[in-house]
């Protein structure tokens, strides 16, 4: 009888745990990121983002439409440089719908500072694999916001890092007449 209590107490002490921990950090991405980023908001067109940032490059590649920007902002107390890039990325009906940044990356220790502080505020992240050499961790959406880091080994050194905030909401109903069939 007292193993049945004990075992008992220590399922549900356990089951609180993981509950606690999961609330610790729950809602931290929408909170930090749900309504959009550096001052605008996310489904805006480029020409928004241009105001905000002026100097940057429009870019096409593989179909999708890009914004650079060269911003030396320190991001998580992590230093940058004046030419480390702010990539904002928009959707097929041209509204911002990503951003990716990109940090310094000199050595692993770089890679792990980030990570940490990455994990210390939104929680423990998921590796993703691949075949590459890369290093792509992901943490769980939230109402339709996703980060990630991402390292991108380099012939020659470390690479590059690159953090990078999606924003989907939930995709208006169409119709197959809507889509051409």
């Amino acid at each position: 009888m007292l193993d049945k209590f004990s075992t008992l107490i220590a399922v549900s002490v356990a089951t609180l745990m993981l509950l606690f921990s999961a609330n610790l950090y729950g809602d931290n991405i929408t909170e930090v990121f749900g309504e959009g980023i550096f001052e605008l908001t996310w489904g805006v067109k480029l020409s928004d983002v241009q105001v905000t940032f002026p100097n940057g490059k429009k870019k096409t590649k593989f179909g999708i439409l890009s914004y650079d920007v060269k911003d030396g902002r320190s991001l998580f107390g992590i230093e940058r440089k004046p030419k480390d890039k702010i990539s904002f990325i928009f959707n097929a009906e041209k509204k911002l719908f990503a951003v990716n940044i990109d940090f310094p990356a000199k050595s692993a220790s770089d890679f792990g500072t980030l990570m940490q502080k990455l994990e210390t505020t939104f929680g423990a992240a998921e590796s993703q694999p691949n075949s590459l050499g890369v290093t792509a961790l992901s943490w769980p959406e939230e109402d339709g916001t996703k980060i990630s880091f991402t390292h991108i080994p380099g012939v020659i050194g470390f690479g590059s890092l690159l953090f990078s905030v999606e924003h989907r909401p939930m995709p208006e109903k169409v119709t197959k007449e809507d889509l051409g069939f």
